[in-house]
């Protein structure tokens, strides 16, 4: 009993000194995570880094444990940063310094060996640290610069004029920002943190391969550009009274609408939430040839936008917005089966779109229904050629079905961003590899 008293000694004393020291850091961390939606994923951080320290149980039992006084050295230097964003009220000082004790702690606990075996998920807790507002700033200005720079090229490129003030594009009737949130970091952070890849060495074995991929995303983009629908602008106006949406409807003299500002404008927001899920396994090969399937698959939880300070909420998640046209299915997958053999290969594609309603035009609550499309592909590599010439035979929607008719819709009656055009199209190819 006093054995192991010993042994878990320095562990307790560690623990309680960590809640004294660190017990508000943590507190206002946690308070950030709640505020700031750009560090919404920082309470998955720790669980994610505990499974991937569990993950290295093995190794780590298979260590002969060598603790180092130099970790009480990089403890105390952990300590003095501590000290230091206190004094100076730099929060993210004070929370780098958490890292750099857990460093600390395990080398003199533990020895170097178990760091290094530790090192990404000790590593993966900076992605729970907010970035100081300097550095984000000096970061999301110029890419927010380089957004509006593309934005001008396209659209003089589709011969519109356009004059292009700083991050502020100047059209005709209207001016656009390209707002910090348009610079694109906030994704970059959540969807940078949130990715998860399993490949267990079972399904490696013998020239096999499987992996899994999990993303979750969570992005809000404030000051998004986007446009609202004419139905819902000319709703607000007559039904509601909202005086930005009546602003944008224009009326002839005896009160008839003579048209409505439906061009892009910067929104109050844009929100949404999904699952990104990729499952790929590819058999050993074998006498009749190497086998394979690959699964993506998208799952919508939230797609919401906000205009009008907070008047207009649009929930688009499992609709059809109509002209312009885009829909937001909740469910969105491809699957392919592959084989190949020698100088020969083949693949059975299908992909899948989920329902969708329409919510505008003169059939709202349509049902346009699912669809599941499926492509084939034959190719042919010759030795004789040195496999330098590929020749490709497929089939895109092999079973020639029809896009769900879409009311709201431009054009030919459909959804082209969505759905494929009607009919079987099939294509030959002749490539060659430098």
């Amino acid at each position: 009993m006093a054995h192991l008293f010993r042994r878990a000694a320095p562990f307790v004393l560690l623990a309680a000194s960590f809640l004294l020291l660190y017990g508000g850091v943590v507190r206002h961390l946690v308070h950030d995570w709640i505020r700031d939606e750009n560090y919404s994923h920082g309470f998955l951080i720790i669980p994610l880094a505990l499974y991937f320290a569990w993950e290295r149980r093995t190794r780590l039992a298979a260590l002969s444990l060598a603790p180092s006084n130099i970790g009480l050295i990089i403890v105390f230097g952990s300590l003095g940063v501590l000290l230091a964003g206190v004094l100076g009220a730099e929060l993210f000082l004070t929370r780098v310094s958490l890292i750099g004790l857990t460093a600390g702690s395990i080398v003199f606990l533990l020895g170097w060996q178990a760091l290094r075996v530790l090192a990404f998920p000790v590593a993966l807790l900076l992605l729970m640290i907010p970035i100081p507002a300097l550095i984000f700033n000096q970061i999301a200005f110029p890419l927010q610069l380089l957004a509006s720079q593309v934005g001008e090229t396209a659209l003089r490129t589709l011969g519109v004029p356009v004059l292009r003030e700083g991050n502020v594009i100047v059209l005709a009737n209207t001016s656009l920002e390209v707002a910090e949130a348009c610079s694109g970091i906030r994704s970059l952070i959540s969807l940078l943190t949130l990715g998860i890849v399993y490949s267990p060495a079972w399904a490696r074995s013998n020239g096999g391969n499987f992996n899994a991929e999990i993303n979750y995303y969570d992005i809000k983009v404030t000051n998004a550009i986007a446009a609202i629908d004419p139905q819902v602008t000319l709703n607000n106006c007559a039904l509601l009274g909202d005086a930005a949406s009546c602003a944008l409807t224009v009326r002839t003299s005896n009160g008839f609408v003579n048209e409505i500002d439906g061009t892009l404008d910067n929104l109050d927001s844009i929100r949404t939430k999904g699952l990104d899920i990729t499952a790929n396994y590819r058999t050993p090969a074998t006498s009749a040839g190497r086998f394979g399937v690959t699964v993506n698959a998208t799952h919508l939880f939230k797609y919401v936008l906000t205009a009008s300070n907070g008047f207009v909420v649009l929930d688009r998640k499992g609709t059809e917005r109509g002209s312009p046209d885009q829909a937001f299915p909740e469910w969105k997958g491809n699957a392919t089966l592959d084989w190949s053999l020698s100088d020969f290969a083949a693949s059975f594609t299908g992909r899948y779109i989920d329902s969708v309603i329409e919510t505008s035009g003169t059939n709202v609550g349509h049902k346009m229904g699912s669809r599941f499309y499926s492509d084939f592909q034959f190719i042919w590599t010759p030795s004789m050629l040195e496999q330098r010439f590929a020749f490709t035979l497929g089939v895109n929607n092999l079973f020639d079905k029809d896009p769900p008719a879409c009311w709201s819709c431009s054009g030919a009656n459909y959804d082209p961003g969505t759905y494929d055009a009607p009919g079987r199209f099939g294509y030959a190819r002749i490539s060659y590899h430098m």
